[in-house]
């Protein structure tokens, strides 16, 4: 019996809070034999959730921001004994004009139903948008609103994009993410049901999935 084939996709392992569990969780699969690809973010994200502006005002992102990031997330997984590979193996040069070329020939109006090669981008990134600019209703006149949209929604495109490749060639039969509302995980939730792939959560991996093995 071929071993079961497991993806973990962690790219906000450097919120160690939470990550230390989805990493605890994928030494156990790997102890129990399945084979897991474990993936971290290298930089490829023009927005994500872990740089939003703060509650007491505007809060701008470091310059080096994904840079020290990418250091702590590589650092995390030494301490621990994890092998990983970064996200942008899976990338091409091209993928950033193709999102870049997608987004601009958006109209403001479409972006929440905008979709792509069947990919609901404007659903998917809503609540990450959200979170961001701190309102549940997105007023799209406004210039920041709608760069903030077109910011996650380039980074979910990227995400779907580079994941397709991993997809085709782990072929897995399990993806292990941190939640399925956040952007870029969203993006990959998604991407993985649509190709009967299981996701499964690090709250419900444990009891749903390892107890399996």
């Amino acid at each position: 019996m071929s071993a079961l084939r497991v993806v973990g996709f962690l790219p906000y392992a450097a919120l160690t809070s939470q990550s230390t569990g989805e990493i605890a969780l994928l030494q156990e699969l790997k102890a129990r034999g399945c084979d897991v690809t474990t993936v971290l973010c290298d930089g490829a994200f023009s927005d994500c959730d872990l740089h939003q502006p703060r509650a007491n005002g505007v809060w701008q992102r470091p310059a080096r921001a994904c840079l020290n990031c990418q250091a702590e997330a590589a650092g995390l997984m030494a301490k621990a004994d994890m092998p990983f590979r970064w996200l942008g193996r899976w990338l091409e040069d091209g993928d950033f004009s193709t999102a870049a070329g997608w987004l601009a020939n958006l109209g403001r109006a479409e972006y929440p139903d905008a979709t792509i090669n069947g990919w609901a981008m404007g659903l998917w990134v809503r609540s990450s948008v959200q979170a961001h600019v701190g309102t549940e209703t997105l007023a799209l006149d406004q210039p920041h609103v709608r760069m903030t949209y077109a910011s996650y929604m380039n980074s979910a495109l990227l995400t779907c994009l580079a994941l397709t490749r991993l997809y085709d060639d782990v072929k897995p039969d399990a993806l292990l993410i941190l939640n399925g509302h956040m952007a870029v995980l969203r993006a990959a939730s998604e991407l993985a049901q649509s190709r009967g792939i299981r996701v499964l959560s690090d709250a419900g991996a444990k009891r749903d999935f390892v107890g399996t093995v």
